[in-house]
């Protein structure tokens, strides 16, 4: 991961893109050339990571990933992650292996859902601050995997599982990072414990400001308020003015 002051990210257009977000007519679909195109001109004009978003309507995050990282060098890959689709060992051994082979640029976008209907649509039948809590104990048990060099158990309210012995180890030490956004108080305490970066929507700056001062005293109770970074995502207009 990046250590720059300020970093700019873009995304890969899994759903297909256009000059437009209402007019589907102009829309161009989603292929291999499109994410290539796009990934290689956000190389070169110098951005730092891609996002590789999740929904319904998107391809597949992790096997986009995996087309994407040998068709650029640089530039990083921020793969959205949902914990409850992915078994939580099967996803640490995933991360890791991807952190292997891209050679480090593998960073993630932790997602708990965009409610109960999208995810049961996955057949995740847990609500909304369950969900954070399912994801809790992923992440908990995916950096127990990681710091393990001997096989272990895990037991939490909703993971269990035993003689867990997840190999490669990441190449990222201690591992690649964690991104989050949300605002909730389940999605701020899981946050706040286990993010390096904390991702807001825009919003009035006043509302921003807001946010941030909750999410800053949230990291100082988990002893983090040092080690959380800050990411804004907005759309940038391009036209004249």
């Amino acid at each position: 991961m990046a250590t720059n002051d300020i970093e700019f990210g873009w995304f890969i257009p899994t759903y297909g893109d256009g000059p437009t977000l209402t007019d589907r007519s102009s829309m161009v679909p989603p292929s291999n050339e499109l994410f290539a195109r796009v990934s290689n001109a956000a190389e070169r004009a110098g951005f730092e990571y891609l996002l590789v978003p999740v929904a319904a309507a998107c391809w597949e995050a992790w096997i986009t990933t995996a087309m994407m990282i040998p068709q650029t060098s640089t530039i990083d890959m921020l793969v959205a992650a949902r914990p409850g689709v992915i078994a939580p060992t099967m996803m640490a051994k995933m991360i890791s292996t991807f952190d292997q082979l891209s050679g480090g640029r593998i960073r993630v976008n932790l997602i708990a859902g965009g409610g109960e209907r999208e995810s049961r649509a996955d057949g995740v039948y847990l609500d909304h601050d369950q969900r954070y809590e399912f994801m809790d104990e992923t992440v908990t048990l995916m950096k127990q995997c990681w710091a393990n060099n001997r096989p272990f158990d895990f037991a939490g309210k909703h993971v269990r599982a035993e003689n867990v012995d997840v190999r490669p180890k990441p190449l990222q030490d201690p591992h690649p990072p964690f991104y989050i956004g949300g605002i909730s108080p389940a999605a701020v305490e899981v946050g706040t414990k286990h993010a390096d970066v904390y991702l807001f929507w825009s919003n009035t700056f006043d509302q921003i400001a807001a946010d941030i001062a909750t999410v800053r005293e949230a990291a100082e109770q988990h002893g983090r308020g040092d080690k959380l970074r800050l990411g804004l995502r907005s759309h940038v207009l391009v036209r004249e003015s």
